[in-house]
C-alpha cells in the first residue's frame, strides 16, 4: 500500500533522500569521539588546518572513516562504495545516513563538540556559512591531484556556488540537482479530451478547467512542503524577471517591485484557479495520482523525478505499462517564453578539518565525487552529474526516464539556469512563510511581497 508519506517520499531524489521523507531518524552516530577538552583536535597551533599527510591510523596501518549524510541513502550510495572497497585502499568507510532534519541538528551538536565525521555532506549556501569554520580547505589538494585546470572538470556553477566568498573550496559537488520542471502524462491528459500538452499558463488553466467538469485531479506536486513552495516561486519568478528575482534575493531590489508581487500573484493563482489539486496544501499522494493511478496529468517536481521513474518499482511499472510522459517549462506568464530551470549542488561533501585522517578523507572525498556519483549515475540514475564529462549509460534505464534526464542536462547547460539554493536562511524562511499564507487563501500578494521585503532588510548578507 502507498501511504501518502511513503509516496512523497519516493518522489524525492533518489526516493526518500531530501527534506521530504517524513519518518525520524534516531541519532546513530558512530564516529570516533575526540578528547572532551579538545585533546584530539588536529589543528595547529596557530589555529590553522591542520597539514595533509599526518594520519594517525594510516601510521599505525588501518583508516576507518566516519561518513555521514542525509543523501544519498544506503541503497543508492551502495554501488560506489562496492567499488571503493574493490580499489583495496585499506581505508574502511562507515557511512551513516540521516533524516535530514536529525541530520543537521546532529551535525551541529557533533561538531561543536569536536565529534563530527571526517567527511560530511552540506548544501550550498546557508548550511556552507554555517558550518565554515569545520571545513577543511582541499584546494591545493585539487590542483595536485587533477592539474591545474581541474575546475574544468566541474560544472562552473555549481562550483561558484560552493566557493561563495571564499578563496578556496572547502567543499565539492557530488551531484546536482535541477528544478521548474512541469510533467505532462499524455495518456492521462486525452482521457479528459485535451490532446496536447500545455505550453503557458492559459493553456494549463483550459486544460484544469476541463479535468475539473469532468471531476478529475489537476495538477499534483509537493508544494505544501518548504523546498517544492520555493522551487514553483522561483520558476514562476523567473519567468516573469529572473535577474530582478535574484537582485532581490541578493538585497539589491525590492520585492515590492511590481514585477515580483505578480510572481507571487500567479503562484496564488495556482491555487485559486484551481490550477493545483484540490486539498493540495494538505499533502497529497502525487506519485499515487499521476504514475500508478494516472487520474493527474500535471505534475510539477524536479529532475529527480527520473530517479523515481527508475528506481520505484511502481511508478516504473505504470510508465512502461501505458504512460506517455512529456518535460518541459512552463510559461507562466504567457509571455511567449519558458521559465528559466534552477539547479545547484545535490550534496556538497566537505572534510572536517578536524579529521585525524585528513588524507583518507581527501582520497575517499576525491573518488566520490568523480568515479563514484558516476557509479550511483549508472546504477540509480541518482543525480544530474557534477563533471563536465559524463555520458549517461542509457542502457541501464527505461527510454522516458533517459528523456527527463537529458532534458533537465540540457536545461541546465543552455545558460539560462539560475541557482536553486536561497543562501540566506531568514530570508528564505520568510519566504516559505509567505508562499504557505498564499497557498491557504489567507495572505495577498502585496502583503506577501512586503512581508518578504522586511525581511530582507533585515536579512544579513
Amino acid at each position: 500500500m502507498f501511504t501518502k508519506k511513503k509516496i512523497l517520499s519516493m518522489l524525492l531524489c533518489l526516493a526518500m533522500v531530501l527534506g521530504l521523507a517524513a519518518c525520524g531518524g534516531e541519532d546513530k552516530s558512530g564516529t570516533k569521539k575526540g578528547s572532551q577538552d579538545g585533546g584530539g583536535q588536529n589543528t595547529s597551533e596557530e589555529g590553522g588546518q591542520k597539514d595533509i599527510g599526518t594520519d594517525a591510523e594510516a601510521e599505525s596501518g588501518g583508516v576507518t572513516l566516519s561518513v555521514q549524510s542525509w543523501n544519498p541513502n544506503d541503497t543508492t550510495i551502495a554501488p560506489a562504495l562496492a567499488v571503493w572497497e574493490e580499489l583495496d585502499t585499506g581505508v574502511e568507510v562507515n557511512y551513516e545516513n540521516f533524516d535530514y532534519g536529525d541530520y543537521i541538528q546532529n551535525l551541529k551538536v557533533k561538531m561543536a563538540a569536536g565529534e563530527g565525521p571526517d567527511v560530511f555532506g552540506l548544501q550550498d549556501g546557508a548550511l556552507m556559512e554555517e558550518f565554515g569554520e569545520y571545513l577543511y580547505d582541499f584546494t591545493d589538494l585539487a590542483e595536485e591531484k587533477w592539474g591545474a585546470d581541474w575546475e574544468s572538470k566541474f560544472n562552473p556553477l555549481y562550483l561558484e556556488l560552493i566557493k561563495g566568498k571564499n578563496e578556496g573550496y572547502k567543499g565539492l559537488p557530488m551531484g546536482g540537482t535541477s528544478a521548474g520542471y512541469f510533467f505532462t502524462n499524455l495518456n492521462a491528459l486525452k482521457k479528459y479530451g485535451v490532446d496536447t500538452a500545455p505550453r503557458n499558463y492559459d493553456e494549463l488553466k483550459a486544460a484544469c478547467d476541463k479535468i475539473r467538469q469532468t471531476g478529475g485531479a489537476t495538477m499534483v506536486s509537493a508544494i505544501n512542503q518548504d523546498y517544492a513552495s520555493i522551487d514553483a516561486f522561483m520558476s514562476i519568478a523567473g519567468d516573469v524577471n529572473q535577474e530582478k528575482m535574484y537582485a532581490a534575493i541578493a538585497g539589491e531590489a525590492s520585492w515590492t517591485d511590481p514585477e515580483l508581487v505578480e510572481a507571487f500573484d500567479i503562484y496564488q493563482k495556482l491555487f485559486t484557479d484551481g490550477i493545483c489539486v484540490d486539498g493540495q496544501m494538505g499533502g497529497v499522494d502525487a506519485g499515487q495520482y499521476f504514475f500508478i493511478e494516472q487520474t493527474s496529468p500535471f505534475f510539477f517536481e524536479g529532475s529527480w523525478t527520473s530517479s523515481a521513474m527508475v528506481n520505484v518499482d511502481a511508478f516504473r511499472e505504470a510508465i512502461e505499462a501505458d504512460a506517455e510522459i512529456v518535460v518541459s517549462a512552463m510559461d507562466w506568464n504567457n509571455d511567449g517564453k519558458a521559465a528559466p530551470v534552477t539547479t545547484g549542488p545535490d550534496i556538497v561533501l566537505c572534510i572536517n578539518k578536524d579529521s585525524k585522517n585528513l588524507d583518507a578523507a581527501w582520497e575517499f572525498l576525491s573518488f566520490m565525487v568523480t568515479d563514484g556519483v558516476s557509479e550511483m549515475i549508472d546504477n540509480n540514475m541518482a543525480y544530474l552529474p557534477p563533471s563536465t564529462d559524463y555520458t549517461l549509460q542509457v542502457e541501464n534505464f527505461n527510454q522516458q526516464a533517459v528523456n527527463v534526464f537529458n532534458y533537465a542536462m540540457d536545461k541546465i547547460s543552455d545558460g539560462t539556469a539560475g541557482y536553486r539554493e536561497i543562501p540566506y536562511v531568514d530570508l528564505k524562511a520568510a519566504l516559505v512563510d509567505q508562499l504557505q499564507l498564499l497557498g491557504l487563501g489567507e495572505n495577498t500578494p502585496k502583503d506577501a511581497a512586503t512581508a518578504v521585503e522586511a525581511a530582507s532588510q533585515q536579512q544579513e548578507r
